[in-house]
């Protein structure tokens, strides 16, 4: 039954990885992604895609063919309208270390990849200003409330709409084009 069980939830994965991918390769075909979190996806990009990492957990640094930028998180000052009373969720108050990212991020790349870090993704929105505009943006694990209000700020922010798409399951992730 436990084969069975990781045998699924691992093709599940897979269906979750394949969708979002699947809408990369539509909208950039070639070309250099900056993703935040790597991880089995960061193996597929790689193959057709320049990738550039930026990552927390020390464990996936060099882990796939990727350049990758280690930015260990670091609590920062909340967001006003990320608050735990509203969202219930942990970690709004944790994202990349902002000076690691200031002196390392790369200038050229044509899409945003938003997958980590792991406990949320609003530190993006209070340090936007660190990454490109005029670039699609796709963020993932919108089946979250907190990171859907991430991408409708983000959305407002550039100036253009985003769409939802199912993965699998409940799981959904969001692009702004």
């Amino acid at each position: 039954v436990i084969i069975i069980f990781c045998s699924l939830s691992v093709h599940l994965f897979l269906e979750k990885i394949r969708s979002v991918f699947n809408k990369i390769r539509e909208i950039l075909p070639t070309g250099i992604i900056l993703e935040l979190g790597s991880g089995e996806g960061t193996k597929e990009l790689a193959k057709h895609y320049s990738v550039w990492s930026i990552e927390d957990d020390a464990n996936y640094v060099g882990l796939y063919n990727s350049n990758y930028i280690w930015a260990p998180l670091k609590e920062h000052k909340p967001l006003r309208d990320y608050t735990v009373e509203k969202y219930g969720e942990s970690g709004q108050n944790i994202w990349y270390d902002a000076d690691v990212l200031r002196r390392e991020l790369p200038v050229k790349y044509d899409l945003l990849l938003i997958d980590g870090p792991k406990s949320t993704r609003s530190g993006i929105v209070k340090y936007f200003d660190l990454f490109k505009h005029d670039v699609p943006i796709v963020l993932d694990d919108l089946h979250r409330t907190l990171e859907r209000k991430v991408l409708q700020d983000l959305s407002k922010k550039v100036k253009r709409p985003y769409t939802v798409y199912d993965a699998w399951e409940e799981k959904s992730f969001g692009v702004i084009v």
